[in-house]
């Protein structure tokens, strides 16, 4: 009994103290809910104090601010009270600003664009001068009049090679500006992989150049030119192997090809060097091709390390490298080409007809196809080993018809060779910039307005010449396909405005002012007023001409599911080197034609 009884008090008390409890949590429940009331119709008076304020905050950016934050602010609210009836508001919640921030100003815009695009154009105009001048000595060494192969392989290995640093840039570019090289992981593969796809792509095309080089001598000799007495420089201080061949012929002394025959009594003269016994057969063809191809190795070694380390530091210091490395690619890239062949082509003919050069080539060859296997296995690269090769062969055969404009006035117009390199170089060198800039937008994302405007076309006026592609009728008529094929992509706007394709056109046309009126303070060239006027208005139309021209591919080859980092430039550049030189031939034929001989070059 005694048990029984003390086990209904403890059972009563415990049911006593769950009451207990039971009423707290009801109490505090309760208290809970007053509080978040009292809080709730706090924000309810916040809020309509700030939306009674909403029209006298209209007018000014400040009002906007507030706008904005009033609309965070209720969105805060009603997120808060739908979940748990509570909120807390505190003061950094208002002075929170995330209102739209407006877009940089043009002047902004302008002068980000200026400081970074400015310096490296005159480094590129600088570093095209000085290839110019580089070729011109290296067309007076021994070993480029001994072996005159040499002369010819020059101008097709920069062809060439150029146009793989610029893709390189181009690409190098694209991926730091879409965040791929913000990781160390990704940084590192696409870096390397970029390097040996860079070293299979030279010794392949130097490869090439090396057997054409060699192929277009042999038939030289044959018709008894002299190559290596030709030294006029193009836009990238280079001449087309074309226009070399075409220039000798011009160029070449009239006699007979073949020495007459001595006395039948008397053995022939020996040649007075005894490598000219090896012209024309194995060992000078192992030589140009060890020599091209070990230069251009060394050349992508070198080249590619400093574009992907300009890359890399451009995007840790907050630059943009679509403003920075693609003009530097090309012409530093001649210059530092030029150079090792005329120190590797000195160093290997010392020991020509031995086996060393063989050898040279042999290694060449296999680390090619080393780096092929590397290249390979790289999921970011791979594709590009069998993509991107027509634009470079179709690049080089188009360059050749510069190479002849280039031979043919050469001679007629004093000062042509200086001012070459700046009216294509240049032009050439802002066309790189826009058509980086326009490929990141697009692998952003963020040309798809520009895009669907190009695709989409302009409404024509219809009528009798059906220029609307777009009209009501299934099939267009021929003039609205002409319309929609020729004309509307040039009409269609760029990716990021025209703000930036002006100012690359101002900072070109004041470069290459600037340029002009140096020759004329040193004394380099001498001319007056009307080729003034007409070489400004000519660089005016290279510069508009490669800018139109850059924007029109990009897009078209875009539209088509052609990378541009990979296909535009090569025809771009080649096609600015053209259009380049026909306008400064103009510039030269106006100038003469309203103040007879105006231009006068410096002895």
């Amino acid at each position: 009994m005694v048990a029984t009884n003390r086990a209904s008090q403890d059972g009563e008390e415990q049911a006593r103290l769950g009451k207990q409890q039971q009423r707290r949590s009801d109490d505090t429940i309760r208290r809970a809910s007053r509080d978040s009331d009292s809080d709730v119709d706090d924000d309810d008076e916040d809020l309509a104090k700030l939306t009674t304020s909403t029209q006298d905050l209209n007018d000014d950016e400040e009002g906007q601010d507030a706008l904005d934050d009033r609309r965070q602010y209720e969105n805060g609210v009603n997120a808060s009270a739908d979940e748990d009836k509570t909120i807390s508001t505190t003061p950094s919640l208002r002075r929170t600003r995330t209102s739209r921030r407006s877009q940089p100003s043009a002047l902004h815009r302008i002068y980000s664009i200026s400081k970074e695009a400015l310096p490296t154009l005159l480094l590129s105009l600088v570093s095209l001068i000085f290839s110019g001048e580089v070729l011109v000595h290296l067309s007076r060494w021994p070993v480029f009049l001994k072996v005159d192969k040499l002369f010819i392989l020059i101008p097709i290995l920069l062809n060439l090679k150029g146009n793989l640093e610029m893709n390189l840039s181009l690409r190098m570019s694209t991926s730091a500006n879409i965040g791929e090289l913000d990781i160390r992981r990704t940084r590192r593969t696409l870096v390397g992989g970029n390097m040996t796809l860079l070293q299979v792509q030279a010794l392949i095309v130097s490869a090439g150049a090396g057997v054409v080089a060699f192929l277009l001598g042999v038939a030289a000799d044959r018709k008894g030119t002299n190559i290596t007495s030709i030294t006029p420089a193009t836009a990238s201080g280079t001449v087309s192997a074309t226009s070399a061949l075409a220039a000798a012929a011009a160029t070449t002394t009239a006699g007979p090809v073949l020495q007459p025959r001595r006395i039948i009594h008397h053995h022939p003269k020996p040649p007075s060097d005894p490598t000219m016994r090896l012209r024309n057969g194995y060992f000078e063809f192992v030589l140009v091709l060890a020599t091209g191809m070990l230069s251009a190795s060394l050349s992508s070694a070198i080249l590619g390390n400093f574009m992907c380390a300009l890359v890399v530091i451009a995007r840790l210091c907050g630059a943009n490298p679509d403003n920075i490395a693609s003009p530097l690619a090309a012409s530093l890239g001649d210059l530092l080409t030029l150079t090792l062949v005329g120190l590797v082509a000195s160093s290997l003919v010392r020991f020509e007809g031995t086996g060393l050069a063989t050898v040279i080539f042999v290694c060449l060859v296999g680390a090619c196809l080393v780096c092929w296997l590397v290249t390979r296995r790289n999921s970011y690269v791979k594709e590009l080993l069998s993509s991107g090769w027509v634009p470079l062969i179709l690049a080089m055969f188009i360059s050749s018809g510069a190479g002849l404009v280039l031979d043919s006035f050469v001679q007629e117009y004093e000062g042509f060779a200086l001012l070459v390199p700046v009216i294509t170089g240049l032009p050439g060198a802002c066309a790189a910039i826009l058509v980086s800039r326009t490929t990141t937008c697009l692998h952003a994302g963020k040309g798809e307005v520009a895009l669907r405007e190009s695709s989409g076309g302009r409404q024509g006026s219809g009528g009798f010449f059906s220029l609307d592609a777009r009209s009501s009728t299934s099939q267009p008529g021929f003039w609205g396909r002409v319309y929609t094929t020729l004309i509307t992509p040039w009409l269609s706007p760029p990716s990021e405005g025209y703000l930036i394709p002006f100012t690359l056109l101002a900072i070109g046309l004041i470069i290459e002012v600037l340029f002009l009126v140096l020759t004329f303070t040193t004394g380099q060239l001498t001319f007056g007023w009307s080729f003034a006027l007409t070489f400004s208005l000519s660089s005016l139309g290279a510069l508009a001409f490669s800018l139109a021209l850059a924007h029109v591919m990009t897009m078209e080859l875009w539209k088509r599911d052609y990378d541009p980092d990979i296909y535009c430039l090569p025809f771009v550049s080649s096609i600015v080197d053209v259009v380049g030189q026909a306008l400064l031939v103009m510039a030269y034929a106006t100038a003469k034609g309203l103040a007879g001989d105006v231009v006068k070059a410096k002895v």
